[in-house]
């Protein structure tokens, strides 16, 4: 009786235990789960108050710079699309090639990658492209009806892929599969950003109510960190594969659109942007180290200015640098197009305003090998960000 007894009090105690382990075990789990959700929607105040006017050599240790070569077939124009490999510059040209452009780091051109016309691996029209480097090629979004023309980096054609769904950007997901933005229009409906898998569509992710409320063309970021950015809202989501995971908010306080005009009426939407200063972002890029954020501030009638909004992520302390629209560093480097993983900000300033910026007394910018050369074409400018302390 003793020994059965004894053997009874050991299973009683033993189920105690067990239940003991398996309360903390799920109270882990919980917390643990609390935890990763709070750190996916992190968010970053800005405080224009403490922004400093005019003065770029805070943000940066060191500035480089790149001439691109300039010929009559090689001319660059307006609001071009950048990306910097470690050994290659593709740029496409809207203005005047309608194609990608290939320099070496030294900013001699190499070749051309696409053309416009109706021949075999030609098209008529074109949006943006991709590097897909570990596939040796670039991609390059020809057509609003979702037709991505496949290249060699060598320039050769390779494939047309037909989509069937409007493409107002994308980016690589995995193999054989895309991020897209779709806009608003016929073809497509209500703006989305969906998962296209070959020929199956994935369903449709942040369904929005108008065009409004997501980015431009330049809703993904070009950056060692893959993110979307959706405007106005101000959230911004990570991308990794096939998933998309809501990372920050960034919140502008009293400039910031209240959600109650974003969920309303696009005409209540239109009349308080009319009506009142607000802040919103047009160019976001983040890497392992730092977050880099392009704000305007209109007033309701006119752009009041820009800011240049970094947050160094091993501290979390951020800078930001005010720039009146007059002012000739507006212009020249008015937003970057690409955050290498080097920390480096990497714009396209053009031949006057690159005149201007680069002058002795200016710090960082100054580079006397460069003090008396004009170009036609821009010139490549890689400015280092600093540890902001």
């Amino acid at each position: 009786m003793g020994q059965l007894w004894l053997k009874l009090k050991n299973t009683i105690i033993k189920k105690i235990l067990m239940k003991n382990l398996c309360f903390v075990f799920l109270a882990l789990i919980f917390f643990s789960c609390k935890e990763q959700k709070d750190f996916s929607q992190k968010e970053y105040v800005f405080n224009k108050n403490t922004a400093t006017e005019n003065d770029l050599n805070k943000l940066f240790s060191d500035v480089d710079y790149i001439p691109l070569e300039s010929t009559n077939e090689t001319l660059i124009g307006f609001n071009p699309q950048l990306y910097v490999s470690s050994s290659k510059i593709y740029i496409y040209d809207h203005q005047y090639n309608k194609r990608v452009l290939v320099f070496n780091r030294e900013g001699g051109f190499e070749r051309f990658i696409g053309n416009v016309g109706g021949g075999p691996g030609e098209y008529t029209m074109a949006k943006n492209f991709v590097v897909n480097e570990p596939d040796d090629e670039v991609i390059i979004n020809a057509s609003p009806t979702g037709t991505l023309y496949h290249y060699g980096l060598d320039g050769t054609f390779r494939n047309i892929e037909s989509l069937k769904v409007s493409i107002s950007a994308f980016t690589l997901a995995d193999k054989n599969k895309y991020w897209i933005y779709t806009g608003r229009n016929t073809l497509s409906g209500p703006d989305r950003l969906l998962l296209y898998k070959g020929n199956q569509k994935e369903k449709g992710f942040l369904p929005f109510d108008s065009e409004r409320s997501p980015a431009d063309s330049e809703c993904f970021s070009n950056s060692p960190i893959r993110t979307f950015q959706e405007s106005f809202y101000e959230n911004i989501y990570h991308i990794k594969g096939d998933s998309l995971r809501l990372m920050y908010k960034l919140n502008f306080g009293k400039l910031q659109v209240p959600q109650n005009v974003l969920d309303g009426t696009d005409e209540d939407f239109g009349n308080f942007i009319k009506q009142n200063p607000y802040i919103a972002v047009f160019r976001y890029l983040e890497n392992n180290h730092f977050i880099y954020a392009g704000l305007i501030e209109y007033d309701g009638k006119e752009l009041k200015a820009l800011y240049h909004w970094v947050i160094d992520k091993r501290n979390d302390k951020d800078a930001i640098i005010k720039m009146e629209p007059e002012n000739t560093y507006f212009m020249g480097l008015q937003y970057p197009l690409q955050l290498t993983e080097n920390d480096e900000l990497v714009f396209l300033m053009n031949s006057p305003f690159f005149n201007e910026i680069n002058k002795k007394g200016n710090g960082v910018f100054y580079k006397e090998n460069f003090s008396r050369k004009v170009y036609e074409n821009p010139i490549l400018t890689t400015c280092k960000l600093t540890i902001i302390e």
